[in-house]
């Protein structure tokens, strides 16, 4: 049967129990550096659930983490294809509400990042995207989920 998805390394009693997820969180909190989250955005929760993200972000928030880069991969499999923008629209007005040291920096389609096919020509494009920051650039995440 169908379970709801638990919190991300959260113990039986609500705080969070990962080391590394915690010596990420530590590090981050150091001046001048910032932490990245990165994986699949949906509200499909076959391989995702996007309440993770604002789970480590809550965590990122209470540890003062001053930056915190996003790096999204849109679904299309596990929900919609056409879900992506209202999506993305209704998620950053949340993050834009609560988490103002946040920032989507990258959008990838799931295609292209979580290819399956071992065709490089798509993952390479999320390869570049994420490692050399080469990509259609943006300003506002929901315009970029167009060209993601």
């Amino acid at each position: 049967p169908w379970k709801e998805p638990g919190k991300p390394g959260r113990s039986p009693r609500g705080s969070f129990a990962n080391p590394a997820l915690l010596e990420a969180m530590e590090r981050a909190g150091r001046p001048d550096s910032f932490l990245h989250l990165i994986g699949l955005f949906s509200s499909g929760t076959v391989h995702a659930y996007f309440e993770h993200f604002f789970a480590v972000l809550e965590l990122a928030k209470k540890q003062g983490i001053g930056k915190v880069f996003l790096h999204l991969f849109t679904d299309g499999k596990d929900s919609s294809k056409q879900e992506a923008g209202g999506f993305l629209a209704k998620q950053t007005e949340r993050l834009r509400g609560a988490y103002p040291a946040v920032k989507i920096v990258s959008l990838v389609g799931r295609r292209f990042a979580m290819d399956r096919e071992s065709r490089w020509d798509l993952t390479e494009a999320a390869y570049r995207l994420l490692v050399e920051g080469k990509g259609t650039g943006f300003q506002d995440p929901t315009a970029g989920r167009r060209i993601a």
